[in-house]
């Protein structure tokens, strides 16, 4: 969808008749090449469909009972842990760390939102609907929220960088804010 998105919002800038079509051509590509990644990325799908669609029955029916230790409320207690293994436990196995990560990232995108709304809803979208669609479900893997990773990173080095860009008028304030951050990033 953020894709898709981008594509209609950078052909809606241009006023000229073709911009539709030109729309429309890279939406086409993006699914084409979405297409083969995701049969190159599942080979099962290919030889036997059936099995896959049955495994992939299975598995849903999974995450809306529950399974085994790793079994959580849908939405409210889901919603309340993702929160807190994304604050507290993703980014650093100390707190502080992950609070400073959590702190810069929303920074990074308070900032970035000032700046470009319509590329920081498009980088936002893509996490918010993932995190929507899985706080549903009654399973909690951590490992389900590591494509999340790659979003934090961005919007938290965002929030470190306006943080280095703002004009102190002491030096040491910006030297100290650089050793900070080499700290962070090293015992992360």
């Amino acid at each position: 969808m953020p894709v898709i998105t981008y594509s209609l919002l950078r052909f809606s800038a241009f006023s000229n008749a073709g911009a539709f079509r030109k729309a429309a051509k890279e939406i086409i590509y993006n699914a084409i090449v979405f297409a083969g990644v995701f049969v190159i990325s599942t080979p099962g799908f290919v030889p036997d469909p059936l099995l896959f669609w049955q495994s992939l029955r299975h598995v849903s029916h999974q995450y809306a009972t529950g399974h085994l230790g790793y079994t959580v409320g849908a939405l409210g207690q889901h919603g309340f842990l993702l929160l807190t293994y994304l604050a507290l436990v993703l980014t650093s196995h100390w707190p502080v760390v992950s609070v400073t990560l959590a702190a810069l990232t929303c920074l990074g995108i308070f900032i970035l939102w000032k700046e470009r709304p319509a590329t920081t809803m498009l980088l936002l979208c893509t996490p918010a609907s993932y995190a929507s669609v899985m706080v549903c479900h009654r399973v909690m893997f951590a490992r389900n929220y590591l494509l999340l990773a790659p979003f934090i990173a961005l919007f938290a080095a965002r929030g470190a960088f306006q943080l280095w860009s703002m004009p102190y008028q002491i030096v040491w304030i910006r030297r100290g804010i650089i050793t900070g951050f080499i700290l962070l990033f090293l015992v992360t």
